[in-house]
């Protein structure tokens, strides 16, 4: 019996299970479903600040973008959760962004109420501005110009030459522009929350990190969460139960508990504990639109060349929205996984410049039926 379980090793459970072992009286028991790469050494080169964990530390799961069409929709699996398998960007939210959440009813959430945790956070010593940190766990570094590849320097000066403002510091709140990604990492040493959160606080006595062990459900009783069940069978009981297996695992689990659409989920024989329509609904993320370019020989080498150094913000022709685009380098991608693209390209590794549109009106749902089949053949 536990005071304290988390489902979820990733960019939020890690954190907070590291902050609520900070009392030696209370007992926390942390679930991964992936790996957990104690030495720091022994991290695999795929999980530093110059790749992107799509395979061997990936979920693997697939989105269904429209009828007919799908596409990959990566998630991290391993203790640091997406945070160390992501392009390493860490960007803040601009303050008009949080003020508009205010004004939708979320009280507490206006730039001057959230700045100081992002100032907590990182230690950003090239920043401009005086409202970086300057001591948190995270270290932010931005490469130069003397840093840039070729790839991405001539991306840098072709953004220029159009017309974009250069850009010094992609969070110093209000420019527009081209310049360096902040990103969550000391040299080549990605900053995953399994580095800045939780690794200095594992040997703690009432900390128990378990990883390679998957949620199947949480356990009820008398509409009480008491405990979670695995997939193989063993359960753990706690006086609180946290969710932190993202904005995919979480609502999965809730569905396999009986918490979610009534309707949904009785039709596929899942007794309905609590009905909830909104479990796995308005499911947000930004959408890409990549235009792949072959490299020449010798460039865009996986695992020597950095994946990400380059970032452009503007504003879309006719839009309301301050900065809802973002132009996107990325150095290498590994075609040799998707045999279509592969044939189409000629080339096992491509460059895509990435056209995102960061601020979406659109969004999709998690299917309960999806969700139910991929948990009975263990893969989800």
């Amino acid at each position: 019996m536990h005071d304290h379980i988390i489902v979820g090793a990733g960019t939020s459970g890690a954190i907070i299970a590291a902050r609520l072992s900070e009392d030696p009286h209370t007992s926390v028991l942390l679930l991964e479903a992936g790996p957990d790469y104690a030495d720091e050494s022994a991290t695999p080169a795929d999980l530093d600040s110059k790749n992107i964990a799509v395979a061997a530390h990936n979920w693997g799961y697939t989105a269904i973008a429209n009828e007919g069409r799908t596409i990959p929709y990566h998630r991290g699996k391993v203790v640091g959760g997406t945070s160390a398998i992501n392009q390493a960007a860490a960007l803040w939210a601009r303050p008009a962004d949080l003020d508009a959440w205010v004004e939708l009813g979320n009280a507490g959430w206006r730039f001057a109420d959230v700045a100081p945790f992002f100032q907590h956070l990182e230690a950003d010593r090239g920043g401009v501005g005086s409202h970086h940190g300057q001591s948190g766990p995270i270290t932010i570094a931005r490469y130069s110009d003397t840093e840039l590849i070729p790839i991405q320097r001539h991306f840098y000066e072709a953004c220029l030459a159009t017309g974009f403002a250069k850009v010094e510091d992609h969070n110093d709140l209000k420019s527009s522009g081209v310049g360096p990604w902040p990103m969550n990492r000391a040299g080549e040493m990605r900053i995953s929350t399994l580095l800045s959160h939780l690794n200095p606080v594992r040997k703690r006595k009432n900390l128990t990190i378990q990883a390679n062990c998957l949620a199947d459900r949480v356990l009820l009783d008398r509409g009480r969460a008491t405990g979670i069940r695995l997939a193989d069978g063993q359960t753990a009981e706690a006086e609180c139960i946290t969710l932190c297996a993202g904005s995919i695992g979480t609502p999965a689990i809730l569905m396999r508990s009986g918490i979610g659409p009534k309707r949904e989920l009785e039709a596929l024989g899942v007794e309905s504990r609590l009905d909830l329509p909104g479990v796995g609904a308005r499911i947000w993320d930004h959408a890409a639109v990549p235009i792949r370019l072959v490299p020449h020989p010798g460039e865009c080498a996986i695992g020597r060349d950095p994946r990400f150094q380059i970032m452009a913000r503007f504003t879309a022709p006719g839009s309301s929205q301050i900065d809802d685009m973002q132009l996107v380098m990325a150095t290498h991608v590994d075609l040799r996984a998707a045999p279509a693209l592969l044939g189409e390209a000629g080339v096992p590794v491509v460059a895509v410049l990435l056209a995102a549109l960061m601020l979406p009106r659109g969004h999709g749902r998690l299917s309960c039926k999806a969700t139910i089949q991929r948990c009975s053949r263990g893969s989800n």
